[in-house]
């Protein structure tokens, strides 16, 4: 076994037991040696940066095992599962109908895009089309607008019971 490999199998070690700074230690090394297992490296980083919350990092790691093997569909599933989480809906969508297309059983990849749908569709429901807006702004009616109140001033002063 190979450094690399072992630096995988470590930082996979880690991630199951809960150790996110290590397995993300672990896999980042990995990547940095010459001889690096890129997929599972990459897949295991990405996993752990979505378990982080790093998102941006996880969908980075994802495409470059994308750009390497183009089927793979643990890859698609990760890089949807962090396009939906940085709101990026249709490119969430896309990625995790492709991973659905290449394990069609996969549960979690169906849960996913299940979500990703949904929030499509809520954020498209909360957003009025420019139609809609433009028809809803036209039918108002004008609110009448209040003249400009008079202006107050003192007139006690030279008017009063002893000064008129």
């Amino acid at each position: 076994m190979s450094a690399a490999e072992e630096l995988v199998q470590q930082g996979n070690a880690a991630f199951v037991a809960e150790d996110l700074d290590e397995a993300l230690e672990k896999f980042s090394a990995a990547l940095q040696l010459e001889a690096s297992p890129v997929i599972p490296a990459h897949l295991g980083r990405a996993a752990v940066c979505l378990k982080l919350g790093r998102y941006e990092e996880a969908l980075v790691d994802a495409e470059q095992v994308l750009e390497v093997e183009p089927t793979h569909a643990k890859a698609f599933l990760r890089a949807g599962t962090a396009c939906c989480h940085l709101k990026q809906l249709e490119k969430a969508v896309q990625h995790l109908k492709r991973a659905l297309e290449l394990n069609p059983k996969d549960g979690t990849t169906r849960k996913w895009l299940e979500k990703a749908e949904e929030a499509q569709r809520a954020e498209a429901s909360s957003k009025p089309s420019r139609t809609e807006a433009a028809t809803t702004a036209a039918v108002q009616p004008m609110t009448e607008v209040a003249p400009p109140a008079a202006p107050k001033f003192r007139r006690e002063w030279y008017q009063t019971a002893t000064h008129v």
